[in-house]
């Protein structure tokens, strides 16, 4: 019974257990918000090379050539993005539905082989299909 009395007052090795019981919550906290990070920045990647390619499109005098222009710029300016550049991006530039005045660009790619977005299985993601869209007006106010 005076070997009990001794491993309650050894403290040594109690700062490794506690360690080992927090440190797998610690990093898998740090990989979430690491993944959702990157996540995060290639959606707003997207989102600005979507509004710059609409804002470039009010160059066209017709559909076809606003379909160009866009096309032209995303292929130009997706290089320019980290996140961005090794994947196929899908352009849809249409006029607004309803309305003569405004023009429709659509983005659409995928991203599922961006570091950290295969870590399904540790914590959910969102979808790796990102799609943004941005409507500018055609011809002055």
């Amino acid at each position: 019974m005076a070997w009990l009395g001794k491993i309650r007052k050894d403290t040594r090795g109690v700062a490794a257990i506690e360690f080992a019981l927090v440190a797998p919550v610690f990093f898998l906290l740090l990989l979430g918000i690491a993944a959702y990070g990157i996540y995060f920045s290639a959606i707003s990647s997207l989102q600005e090379l979507t509004a710059d390619a609409a804002r470039a499109s009010v160059a066209g005098v017709s559909d076809t050539e606003r379909q160009t222009i866009v096309s032209s710029y995303v292929a130009q300016s997706s290089p320019n993005y980290q996140l961005l550049s090794r994947h196929p991006i899908t352009v849809t530039a249409t006029p607004y539905p309803g309305d003569p005045t405004r023009y429709t660009v659509t983005l659409r790619t995928d991203i599922s082989n961006l570091p950290l977005q295969g870590t399904t299985g540790l914590f959910p993601m969102p979808s790796a299909i990102i799609q943004r869209t941005a409507v500018v007006r055609i011809g002055g106010y």
